[in-house]
């Protein structure tokens, strides 16, 4: 059994005679032979776990008191330096070569500045012989010639030459910048020149050309070359005798004009001509499927904004900033196409004589005779014509001059007022056409209260739409105007003109954003009139089949779910009204199936329809198609349930063997993923050995700075030691001399 470290320690000290009895002729040497003795503490070392061929057979021996010895040396050679350094200003670094490398002797360290010094000196010794980069590339491109009339200190280092076995030296090493350079501009050099010696042999050969040409045109005309001749003088004295003037630049040039000046004269304006605004590209015809992929994708540029504007992600553009962009893009998605044929819009008329002579009809009937739509026009002018004088600044002033007319004709005079005050004739139409548009508003309303045709309130609201576009915050505080006077009624029931209000904003607005300064309330006020109202009566009934289907009209794109509506009119079914009462409420219903049909709680909505629903005779064919949607939607619904998984067979597969097998190489058939795996190992172990280094760095800097910190607080504790005793061997020797003369006094006394 081995002893233990401590035993081992004394016999050991005891054979070299430390310990025990002492022999002095070997004392001195023993000493020195144990002192020299390794610490076993000091060496670290471990065997292998279990024996294979593969291993290595030597054991891997650590000494980590060593390289701790070594990471002390270096920090102090490095890192005190700098932490001594810190924070202090004026100091003065040794920036010679070889001084910031610890590791070079101070003769390495001379002999590399005297090998840069002598490198530096020989770039400009003349004693070389000639040619070097510059003098080869000229020579293998020929047009040496050309570098030399271009500078001479150019021409100097390119015409320079080294010997051969400097020049394999120099294609070994990397080029400098200075000699990429030098070979760049050679080589642009070169291909200019091929390219001015081909463009002159093109020029050469036009100019063949072009003297041969006459020539060959006689030829092909077989016209003779003196006939030809005296024509063309003719033709000159016809020029200059008859009324058609000659160009004088060209009579410049016919009366003998310098060609040089001519040529200069010219490029000048052939120079004047390329830079003039004629001269820069047009953009190119397109082609019908780029014009229908541009339209594409505005459509769906459109369709993207709607939709966020209808989730609410839009917070920075109002409803009517963004209807400015989006003019009616119901129509332009093809949602609200009409049935029947509707009249031509007032946005799109044009502002001359014609239009203020042909004004606007609106009746259905077509007129064939040219004679008999001429009669009507003037006859019609003679009408407006007094009242197109002033543009009505009020509802009031609208009413004064519309009560000597018949409804009909109000909407040509409403066109022929835009038309005479457009905002791009004066300043002050902008203002007069907004104060309009406010009276156009109050007026939808009087007319609806006062049962006016439909055609004309319809033929107003178009010209609303239009005036939106510009003046959309006097058009949207007008109706939100009217919306208030319906809120804050006593009864709370919508008139006449509350509802050609509520058509008018769903026929402006965009009804599907998620809120709007306008929609938002007037959706408001429905949803509210139908949650507090039933359909106890038959006005009830009315109103609220109409509430409801402007309500769903409103929600056609955006599909919200509007609770309200599904009461009323699952109420109003209850009752069993006749049929006349009933099939406003059956369309409405059909509606709202339609419209919600892809929603989750559509079985729960609309199954409470069903009992009604069959109670009504009348009502057979829509609740056969509830049915149908109900069905649907309940097939739609799936259970909850486990996913349904294809039973996998265990996967066997032959061992491979591997014949030269070895433990620390990775056998990965993938290469980017090895690749990968060795770089995130390499990552991890340089993290590790950085986090290591700086762990000991920091323990260095604290143990330098507590060793510091120990050092001046032992001299401070030294230094108060001994002004300490200087004060009390002053006050012991002031207490000595008190207490000698006050024994003197005494005797004195005594005596």
């Amino acid at each position: 059994m081995a002893h233990s470290q401590l035993k081992q320690l004394k016999s050991s000290l005891r054979e070299k005679g430390v310990i025990g009895q002492k022999n002095k002729k070997k004392g001195k040497k023993s000493g020195r032979t144990t002192l020299q003795d390794p610490n076993p503490f000091e060496v670290r070392s471990r065997p292998p776990k279990f024996e294979s061929f593969s291993s290595r057979n030597d054991a891997a021996v650590h000494r980590p008191g060593v390289s701790r010895s070594a990471g002390e040396d270096l920090r102090r050679a490095q890192l005190l330096p700098e932490l001594r350094r810190k924070g202090k200003a004026g100091a003065v670094f040794d920036r010679r070569l070889g001084e910031g490398e610890i590791r070079l002797s101070a003769k390495e360290k001379d002999a590399r500045r005297y090998a840069r010094e002598k490198r530096g000196k020989g770039v400009f010794s003349l004693e070389e012989s000639e040619g070097e980069e510059g003098g080869l590339l000229a020579m293998s491109f020929g047009f040496a010639q050309e570098q030399e009339e271009e500078s001479d200190d150019e021409g100097e280092l390119l015409a320079r030459k080294r010997p051969a076995e400097e020049v394999l030296e120099e294609q070994e090493r990397k080029k400098s910048k200075k000699e990429v350079m030098n070979e760049v501009i050679a080589k642009s050099k070169f291909y200019k020149y091929e390219r001015q010696k081909a463009k002159e042999e093109e020029e050469e050969l036009r100019e063949k050309l072009d003297r041969d040409l006459e020539e060959v045109m006689q030829l092909l005309q077989k016209v003779p070359k003196g006939e030809k001749e005296e024509e063309k003088k003719k033709e000159k004295e016809k020029e200059r005798n008859g009324s058609m003037a000659v160009n004088p630049e060209r009579q410049k040039l016919l009366d003998g004009m310098d060609r040089a000046e001519a040529d200069k004269e010219y490029s000048a304006k052939m120079r004047q001509m390329a830079q003039g605004a004629r001269a820069q590209p047009a953009d190119r015809t397109k082609t019908v499927e780029e014009l229908q992929s541009e339209e594409a994708e505005r459509v769906k540029t459109l369709q993207e904004k709607r939709e966020r504007r209808m989730r609410g992600n839009v917070s920075d553009e109002s409803g009517d900033e963004v209807e400015d962009d989006e003019a009616d893009e119901a129509a332009q998605f093809g949602l609200n196409r009409p049935t029947k044929p509707i009249h031509e819009d007032e946005d799109e008329f044009d502002l001359d004589e014609d239009l203020i002579a042909s004004g606007s009809d609106i009746s259905d009937v077509e007129l064939t005779d040219d004679e008999s739509a001429a009669e009507e026009a003037d006859e019609f002018e003679e009408k407006t014509a007094s009242y197109a004088g002033s543009c009505p600044r009020s509802h009031a002033e609208l009413l004064a001059i519309v009560q000597y007319m018949s409804p009909e004709e109000l909407p040509a005079l409403v066109q022929r007022i835009r038309a005479k005050y457009q905002p791009s004739l004066a300043a002050a139409n902008r203002e007069l056409l907004g104060e309009l548009a406010v009276a156009l508003v109050d007026h939808v309303a009087y007319m609806a209260v006062h049962k006016q045709p439909l055609a004309v309130i319809e033929q107003l609201i178009r010209h609303l739409h239009s005036l939106s576009r510009t003046y959309s915050t006097e058009i949207a505080r007008a109706f939100r105007g009217h919306l208030q006077k319906w809120a804050e009624r006593e009864d709370g029931h919508p008139n006449a003109g509350d509802f050609a209000m509520l058509t008018a904003i769903g026929s402006i607005y965009p009804t599907s954003d998620h809120f709007h300064p306008v929609v938002t309330p007037a959706m408001t006020l429905i949803a509210k009139w139908l949650g507090l109202n039933g359909p106890e009566t038959k006005k009830q009934q009315t109103i609220g089949a109409f509430l409801v289907a402007q309500g769903m009209s409103y929600q056609k794109l955006s599909k919200r779910y509007i609770p309200e509506a599904v009461r009323f009119t699952l109420r109003t079914l209850e009752l069993q009204p006749s049929m006349d009462e009933l099939t406003p409420h059956l369309a409405n219903l059909m509606t709202m199936a339609k419209c919600w049909s892809e929603s989750c709680a559509f079985i729960e909505i609309f199954t409470p329809f069903l009992a009604p629903l069959t109670r009504l005779p009348d009502a057979s064919h829509e609740r056969q198609q509830l049915e149908i949607l109900l069905q649907q939607a309940r097939l739609s619904r799936c259970p909850l349930e486990l996913h349904h998984h294809r039973p996998l067979p265990i996967r066997t597969a032959v061992p491979k063997f591997e014949e030269g097998f070895n433990p620390d190489k990775h056998y990965d058939p993938d290469r980017e993923r090895a690749d990968a795996k060795r770089l995130q190992k390499e990552y991890k172990r340089e993290r590790k050995g950085a986090l290591r280094e700086l762990k000991k760095d920091a323990n260095f800097i604290a143990r330098v700075q507590l060793a510091e910190k120990r050092k001046k607080d032992e001299e401070y504790h030294s230094k108060q030691r001994k002004l300490l005793a200087e004060i009390q061997e002053e006050s012991g020797r002031q207490k000595n001399e008190y207490e000698r003369e006050r024994e003197r006094q005494k005797r004195k006394q005594k005596r």
